[in-house]
């Protein structure tokens, strides 16, 4: 998934459901080489990136309707984030008190993130994620 903060940045995000088996593993769980993989990608094509989604804002500036006005931002220079963030998604309360805390350190300790990162995001239900979740800490 892929969203624009409010400055113009460009930020990527893997979102998992709690009940996929590549965020658990009693060694490396398979998400945190999906990440840095996608990290080392990022770092790669992000020039071409960079300029395809520009490209697709000014494109949005000359086209009518709402649809495009919704998703047109004026910025000076789209940037992209070179990290990608992980979304957790689809535990209930349980799962979230007995299970996460144990997929999370796992994840926190395999990427190196410290334990308030913001990179790593959990939220039971879908809908309740909020575009100040995936952007904290983004310009």
């Amino acid at each position: 998934m892929a969203g624009l903060s409010d400055a113009g940045t460009v930020v990527f995000f893997e979102v998992k459901l709690f009940e996929n088996n590549e965020i658990r593993s009693m060694k490396t769980p398979k998400v945190v080489g999906q990440l840095k993989k996608y990290a080392r990608l990022s770092k790669k094509v992000h020039d071409p990136v960079r300029n395809g989604y520009q490209q697709q804002m000014e494109t949005y500036s000359l086209l009518k309707g709402r649809f495009f006005q919704k998703r047109f931002r004026k910025v000076p220079k789209l940037a992209i984030r070179p990290d990608v963030r992980l979304v957790v998604t689809g535990f209930d309360a349980s799962q979230r008190k007995y299970l996460l805390p144990v997929i999370r350190e796992k994840i926190l300790a395999e990427m190196e993130w410290t334990p308030n990162t913001p990179e790593l995001i959990a939220c039971g239900n879908v809908r309740s994620i909020k575009k100040n979740h995936l952007f904290k800490g983004i310009l």
